[in-house]
């Protein structure tokens, strides 16, 4: 039985690393459209890529500064980016948040 465990929660594993992608975020970019995988449709905030990821997806951010979007969690006091997903977030270039 312990077997049968193990090698379900590889599969399962595996399941989600195969469907995960690669999301883009370029603050300019004057077209942006869900789900912002390429760089010619990335999300103009890091907080719409977040809201349209899945678990193991990489978000990909520009260099660039972002001063909008983000997400109230508690209270009312805003975060920039509220990551609810296991994702990573990762940058290129020189991006401030």
């Amino acid at each position: 039985m312990r077997a049968l465990s193990l090698t379900l929660a590889g599969v399962c594993l595996l399941a989600v690393n195969a469907a995960a992608v690669d999301r883009y975020v370029n603050a300019t970019n004057p077209s942006p459209v869900a789900p912002f995988i390429a760089w010619g449709n990335a999300a103009r905030t890091i907080q719409d890529a977040v809201d349209v990821s899945v678990a193991g997806d990489v978000i990909w951010v520009a260099a660039g500064t972002y001063s909008n979007g983000g997400r109230v969690m508690v209270g009312s006091m805003t975060n920039r980016v509220a990551v609810t997903v296991p994702v990573t977030v990762r940058k290129i270039g020189r991006a401030h948040v």
